[in-house]
């Protein structure tokens, strides 16, 4: 599923088989979650939260969200200048931050944790 550029959406973005690919610009209310697919954000990307089952999440430069990022069978990876309201969390998986504020927990559990220069984590780090 892909949301077009500064594309402005009231409610979230579901889908089970297939990714999610929002477009620069694109402002999204609610949460983004898929089971079997990856979630690509362009810059300046907007929403609630993005959740995955079987699938990557990365976001782009300045991707601002409200709430959690989670992947069970997937790496995260989000570029400079971006905010996370809430945790960014991994169960088989990386994760890859440069440049962001998180205002929650990192955590994985088979993966490795990686906080780049400019970053801000200002709850727990953990890899279990």
């Amino acid at each position: 599923m892909r949301i077009g550029r500064e594309v402005v959406a009231s409610g979230g973005v579901d889908t089970v088989n297939g990714g999610i690919f929002l477009d620069r610009g694109s402002q999204i209310d609610g949460g983004l979650e898929t089971v079997n697919g990856s979630i690509h954000a362009d810059e300046n990307v907007q929403a609630r939260g993005m959740q995955t089952v079987n699938g990557a999440i990365r976001g782009g430069r300045r991707l601002l969200l409200g709430g959690d990022i989670e992947t069970v069978n997937g790496g995260i990876f989000i570029d400079h200048g971006s905010r996370i309201d809430g945790g960014v969390e991994t169960v088989n998986g990386s994760i890859g931050l440069v440049g962001t504020e998180v205002g929650q927990e990192v955590e994985t559990i088979n993966g490795d944790i990686t906080i780049g220069i400019g970053s801000n984590v200002k709850g727990a780090v953990q890899v279990k």
